[in-house]
C-alpha cells in the first residue's frame, strides 16, 4: 500500500466527506473494553487491503442519491444516515445506562470524519465527564497524527481536538500479511487489533508525556511486532 501523504489525506477527507453513519451498535463487547456503544462512520482514505470494513472506505456508502436522502425519500433502513441532531440525541441516551463504559468510534476513517466525530466526544464528555470512556481506532499510525498536528492543515486542528477528548486509541494501518502471521500464532486471535502492528494507546498520558504509552495489558500473550518496518508502506 502507498504511503498517504498528510496534505492530501486532509484536502481530500475535507471534499469528499458527507458526515454519513454507517451503523450504530449498542450494547457492544467487542470494540473495547466493557460493553459499549460504537459508532461506524462512512469514508476512509487509506483503503487497507481486505479491510474488514471495505464497504466504509466509500464516503458515500450506501446512498446513491445523497439528494434524495436529505429530502427525507431514503426508506430502505435505519442505517446508514447522516449525523444529525436526533441521532446524536439517540447515542447519547443509548450511553446513560450505569453499565455501558462508554463510546467507540469506528469506521471507515474516524479522524476523516471528524465533522461527525469531534461533536460527538464534546457532547458525550459534556454530559458524562470522565464516567465514560471514549475509544477510537484510526489508520493513521500516533507519529503520523504528532506529525500532522504541527500544520496549519484544517483537518489538523479537528484531529486535534479529536485527540484531546478521546482515552484509547488503536493505531496503524491495518496489514493482512500481519494479520495472518497473528492467526498462526494466536489462533484464538488477538485483542482490539486488526493486526498486531497497531497499538493500543493511552491517549492522555501519552499526550501529557509526549512519548506513545501503551495499555501492554490487554495485549495479554500476545505478539507484539517490532517497529522496524514501514508498516505505513505495506
Amino acid at each position: 500500500m502507498a504511503e498517504l501523504d498528510f496534505s492530501t489525506a486532509n484536502g481530500k477527507a475535507l471534499a469528499l466527506r458527507k458526515g454519513i453513519v454507517a451503523d450504530v451498535k449498542t450494547a457492544d463487547m467487542a470494540n473495547g473494553e466493557g460493553v459499549r456503544t460504537t459508532i461506524f462512520v462512512s469514508g476512509c482514505l487509506f483503503r487497507c487491503a481486505n479491510c474488514f470494513n471495505q464497504k466504509l472506505q466509500n464516503f458515500s456508502y450506501g446512498f446513491s442519491n445523497a439528494e434524495s436522502v436529505k429530502k427525507g425519500e431514503h426508506v430502505e433502513g435505519k442505517f446508514p444516515r447522516y449525523y444529525d441532531d436526533t441521532l446524536e440525541d439517540e447515542i447519547i441516551e443509548s450511553l446513560k445506562p450505569s453499565y455501558i463504559a462508554g463510546l467507540t468510534l469506528l469506521g471507515g476513517e474516524p479522524f476523516m470524519n471528524t465533522n461527525i466525530t469531534v461533536q460527538l466526544a464534546e457532547r458525550v464528555r459534556k454530559g458524562f465527564g470522565d464516567t465514560k470512556t471514549i475509544w477510537s481506532w484510526t489508520g493513521y499510525e500516533w507519529e503520523e497524527l504528532q506529525e500532522m498536528l504541527t500544520t496549519d492543515f484544517p483537518l489538523a486542528k479537528q484531529q486535534a481536538k479529536l485527540l484531546s477528548l478521546i482515552d484509547v486509541l488503536v493505531d496503524g494501518r491495518y496489514v493482512d500479511s500481519i494479520r495472518q502471521q497473528d492467526l498462526k500464532d494466536n489462533p484464538d486471535g488477538i485483542h482490539f487489533r486488526g493486526s498486531s502492528n497497531q497499538r493500543i494507546i493511552d491517549v492522555q498520558k501519552s499526550l501529557s508525556t509526549g512519548k506513545i504509552v501503551e495499555l501492554n495489558y490487554l495485549y495479554e500473550n500476545e505478539k507484539i511486532v517490532p517497529r522496524d518496518r514501514d508498516f505505513k508502506k505495506m
